[in-house]
């Protein structure tokens, strides 16, 4: 399916990118949830959207330069949302996840591979690892991303649902969704023009 910007609900009660955001949206009764995946400087996959912890941490340093047992003393309690309310709110690992999905069956897990990581670390080594630390509930996994290179190497080496992130809504792009042939495609709804979308087995 087309997914646009809000099918997939982010709970706005709670720190984004943590376990109980992700488990309020599930008991809310949300079909899916998504998740941003980055690793930290020894390789240690962590749930974060941007490129550093000045939104929700309100510090500057990003994840990729710093090493788990550091990441794990960070507080990701929103400050600019929710002043104290959270504080203290841990840096949820990947690794945590499973056991969250495991009680939602029929749920499904959307991962988005943030590109971040992919300037330390290979594709490959980023998305073994990844799925490595999903496998408990690999079965509600879909891998999603921006970048085209990743989405190519899951579906090919790992045969899992992919979904690609669109950063434009033009020829090219449709072009390129025609080749990677992915399961979802995924657009801020702004980026769609007027009249049809492509049709296509997504």
């Amino acid at each position: 399916g087309l997914v646009g910007s809000e099918m997939c609900i982010r709970d706005r009660r709670y720190p984004e990118n943590t376990l109980m955001s992700l488990k309020s949206a599930l008991d809310e009764g949300a079909d899916a949830v998504e998740c941003d995946v980055q690793f930290s400087g020894d390789g240690m996959p962590f749930l974060l959207h941007d490129h550093d912890f000045l939104r929700v941490a309100g510090q500057s340093q990003t994840l990729a330069d710093l090493a788990s047992v550091d990441v794990m003393a960070m507080s990701v309690h929103e400050p600019q949302r929710f002043e104290r309310r959270f504080k203290p709110t841990a840096v949820t690992p990947l690794s945590e996840v499973p056991n969250l999905m495991e009680r939602y069956p029929k749920k499904i897990l959307f991962v988005e591979i943030k590109s971040e990581s992919l300037t330390f670390m290979g594709a490959s080594e980023v998305i073994e690892k990844t799925l490595s630390t999903l496998k408990k509930c690999i079965e509600q996994v879909v891998v999603i991303a921006y970048d085209w290179e990743i989405l190519n190497i899951v579906k090919n080496t790992y045969s899992l649902p992919i979904g690609w992130v669109l950063k434009q809504y033009d020829d090219k792009s449709e072009a390129m969704a025609r080749t990677l042939n992915p399961e979802y495609l995924i657009c801020n709804h702004t980026k769609f023009p007027e009249g049809t979308l492509w049709s296509g087995s997504w």
